[in-house]
């Protein structure tokens, strides 16, 4: 049910795309970038989960499921332990001469 919502939201993207594509007037009409489909999820999983937590509607949250494809600005998270790979951070010290 979620993924037909976001297979809609990419349609929809797509044939504003293409009326773009072939000077078409889109008036009014916004692409609903990688940010916003992120936001649309988080909002959506915490109405969920106050659903389960406070008012006991249901019993799991099936947005949990649904894995939105990383857009730019959303980096995926590093494989494995490299703190100095991210911006900000301290780099490693040499080991100490013995």
């Amino acid at each position: 049910m979620y993924d037909a919502m976001y297979d809609a939201i990419d349609e929809r993207n797509a044939t504003i795309t293409a009326l773009r594509a072939d000077h078409e007037r889109v008036k009014g009409q916004r692409i609903v970038g990688p940010a916003t489909q992120h936001r649309i999820h988080a909002t959506l999983r915490k109405a969920l989960n106050d659903a389960i937590r406070r008012h006991r509607l249901i019993d799991t949250n099936p947005a949990l499921t649904v894995e939105l494809p990383d857009g730019p600005g959303h980096p995926s998270p590093p494989s494995g332990p490299t703190n100095a790979s991210r911006p900000g951070a301290t780099p490693a010290r040499p080991p100490a001469p013995s």
